[in-house]
């Protein structure tokens, strides 16, 4: 009660005497009252008009005197003022609209607030009506958790904004410099673009010079040769025109010089002197292929499995001690007494695979020999060595097993020059497009030597004895290495006999191409390309049977077909060891126009026909190798498979054989020795290998049997790696990269 009428003095304390509403911008006068300043103000501009004393007024309370300008605001009692307003705006709120008494209680039913009268209505009847001061706390904490809540939800949408805003700028910097690359990258381009075009045309003068000047030379050898036909034309209307003694005289020579010049006018227009290159090759590699397989059909008439002496290298009759003493003794009685060594299969493995070592020994070295000393001299060198060697073989067979194996090691060496060489001299003298040509026209070289060492090397082992084999193919030899070094020349531009249009097609055509003698060899690059280690694995398996098949027919058809060799046994073991590789020639041949007709008809890709011919030259020979065992009992049958295992593994030319041309056409000499490498490895293994096998078991036909189980099992290998890993797409470490020149 005490507590109202405070409040209710302070208010009649804190109102205005003139407008009797609480002050608003309480001031007071001289006597200590207070007003509202405009109530005052008005006051005073009311009364001072009555009055002839403007200045001074009196209080409307006291009536003493004041002056206006002398008015103080009352900031403590405007203070007071403000908070009474404040408590009756609260004391306002907390009444109820309808009937003016205190809101003290609430339904918690309908969530408002209630006075007491508002309780007793009908609408609130059973409802559940606490008071105010008894819930506002919970409904207190539930607001402060709420209040959490959204503070928390609003930290993270002010998380996720700086997120966003973090994201949109750094997607705005990627895009900037997205853009600034494009734009340099585009730059680079113009500039390499521009760099590329000045090094086209610079290599464009190049060429055109080059191919002036070779034309040039064309048409000044051409002019010489007219000149000296003219000559000789001359000459010869002159002794026509003369005396018979003219005519006469001296006729024959004058003949043999015309017919001469209209025989090299013939082959050179007709037949083509790189044609003609191409047979010389093919005959030398026919030399070299038949001093290397002479061994395999003279050796079964050099061995006598069936007498057993101490002697590691004893002869049956022993060696002739003056061979040239008696030249009136017969051929048969000479070749009665050849000498018969006592080799057993493995001392035959390891001099059939001495050879082999040797290759490996030059097969690399001899590229780079053959680009410092020329081509020519390193494969008649090759050439020669292994003629000279070739004959000297029966010889090396007296002294004994070890100077066997030396020779024919140094034998391999030389042949390793010869193969190798070969292609640097087509690399000046085949245009691109004939190389498949040229090649296998020089490459059926040895498949041809194969066929005519196995066909005739019984008949002369069985007609003149075994050393003669080696007499007769090395004097061969040595005919050709005169043939060779007589006609062939490193360069068409210096051969004395070439015409002038083929000499101007060749260099022509070599002229279109941008060759780098001197350039570096990716090994490392090579080392990693798997479609590089599926070519070196399928000559590895390719080598392994066909080595097997050229070493030792001869010796699988003396011992498991069981022909006698003391009855013509060595003629007919050699014909029939001939018999396979007419086979593997036609097979080539055949492999060859059958992948260039799915090529050109577009009816398989480059990489399904490779993969095919692959699949067939190592699929098929391994059926028949798995077969031959089974069917020994079958005489014609036994013959069949025999040819037909060289024979279809040859249509690995048209697949892997021909695939580093494919992936590195840069490189594909290089390569070709690397796979070659392989192939003479696998070699090696698989006549040391085949030896043992052999030797090891009591019956040759199980001994055989394994040999042809374990070929067929790494042909398989071969064959599934290069299905995996084989590809026909020029390899990025091999594709040319042009030099620019500014």
């Amino acid at each position: 009660m005490s507590s109202a009428f405070s409040t209710k003095r302070i208010i009649q304390i804190s109102s205005c005497s003139i407008c009797k509403e609480l002050m608003s911008h309480p001031v007071s006068i001289n006597c200590g009252h207070s007003y509202c300043k405009s109530c005052i103000e008005s006051y005073h501009n009311k009364v001072s008009p009555m009055t002839e004393m403007k200045t001074m007024l009196g209080c409307p309370l006291c009536r003493n005197p004041f002056n206006l300008e002398n008015l103080r605001p009352n900031q403590e009692l405007e203070n007071i003022i403000d908070i009474i307003k404040e408590t009756e705006k609260k004391d306002h709120e907390m009444l109820c609209e309808k009937h003016r008494e205190k809101l003290d209680l609430f339904c918690e039913d309908e969530s408002e607030l209630l006075c007491w009268r508002c309780n007793h209505e009908a609408q609130h009847k059973g409802h559940s009506v606490v008071l105010m001061e008894d819930v506002y706390q919970g409904y207190k904490e539930k607001l402060q958790e709420m209040v959490t809540k959204l503070n928390e939800l609003q930290e993270d949408y002010k998380i996720q904004k700086r997120l966003m805003t973090e994201e949109i700028n750094a997607w705005k910097d990627a895009i900037k410099n997205q853009r600034q690359r494009i734009q340099s990258n585009f730059k680079n381009l113009q500039r390499f673009l521009h760099e590329e075009e000045k090094s086209y045309l610079w290599r464009l003068e190049n060429e055109e010079g080059q191919v002036l000047r070779k034309l040039k030379d064309i048409e000044d050898n051409q002019q010489q040769k007219s000149e000296e036909l003219e000559s000789q034309i001359r000459e010869m209307e002159e002794k026509c025109q003369g005396s018979a003694y003219k005519i006469l005289q001296d006729v024959k020579n004058t003949l043999s010089s015309s017919y001469l010049i209209k025989l090299v006018c013939l082959y050179s227009g007709v037949c083509s002197l790189r044609y003609g290159l191409a047979l010389i090759m093919h005959f030398s590699n026919f030399t070299m292929i038949t001093q290397r397989v002479s061994l395999s059909i003279a050796i079964i008439a050099m061995v006598n499995s069936t007498q057993h002496q101490d002697p590691a290298n004893a002869s049956i009759e022993g060696p002739l001690t003056d061979p040239l003493s008696n030249w009136s003794r017969s051929v048969k009685d000479f070749s009665t007494r050849a000498a018969v060594y006592q080799w057993s299969p493995e001392t035959q493995g390891i001099i059939f695979s001495s050879i082999s070592y040797g290759i490996i020994l030059t097969l690399i070295p001899s590229g780079y020999l053959a680009g410092i000393l020329g081509a020519k001299q390193i494969i008649g060198a090759g050439l020669l060595i292994s003629s000279l060697l070739t004959l000297f073989t029966p010889l090396a067979a007296d002294f004994g097993v070890i100077l066997v194996i030396v020779i024919r090691t140094v034998q391999g060496m030389a042949q390793g020059m010869a193969w190798t060489g070969q292609f640097t001299i087509w690399a000046k003298w085949a245009p691109p497009l004939e190389r498949s040509k040229l090649t296998s026209i020089a490459g059926s070289g040895a498949a041809f030597g194969s066929f005519i060492i196995l066909f005739v090397g019984g008949l002369i082992s069985q007609a003149l004895g075994w050393p003669f084999i080696f007499y007769i193919f090395g004097s061969i030899g040595c005919v050709c290495c005169v043939l060779w070094f007589t006609v062939i020349y490193d360069d068409p531009m210096h051969h004395p006999c070439i015409s002038g249009r083929e000499k101007e097609h060749i260099t022509s055509s070599l002229a279109q191409q941008s060759g780098s003698p001197r350039r570096s060899i990716p090994i490392k690059a090579m080392v990693r390309c798997l479609p590089l280690w599926a070519i070196f694995m399928g000559f590895f398996s390719h080598f392994w049977l066909c080595t097997i098949i050229i070493t030792y027919l001869p010796t699988y058809i003396s011992t498991v077909l069981h022909v006698n060799i003391r009855d013509h046994g060595i003629v007919e073991s050699g014909v029939l060891s001939s018999l396979p590789f007419i086979a593997a020639s036609s097979c080539t041949i055949l492999g060859g126009q059958m992948a260039d007709f799915l090529l050109s008809k577009n009816l398989l890709s480059l990489i399904t026909v490779r993969k095919l011919f692959s699949s067939l030259g190592l699929l098929l020979p391994s059926l028949c190798a798995v077969a031959l065992p089974f069917l020994t009992s079958s005489y014609i049958t036994t013959i069949v498979l025999l040819i037909l295992i060289p024979g279809t593994s040859n249509l690995c030319d048209s697949g892997f054989i021909i695939n580093t041309l494919d992936v590195a056409p840069r490189y594909a000499s290089f390569l070709m020795g690397i796979s070659r490498g392989f192939g003479l490895t696998a070699g090696i293994i698989s006549s040391t290998t085949t030896g043992f096998l052999i030797s090891q078991m009591e019956d040759s036909e199980s001994g055989w049997r394994n040999v042809f189980f374990l070929s067929a099992a790494v042909n398989m290998f071969g064959l599934i790696f290069y299905l995996m890993f084989g590809q026909a797409e020029i390899q990025n470490w091999a594709k040319e990269r042009t030099l620019t020149r500014l």
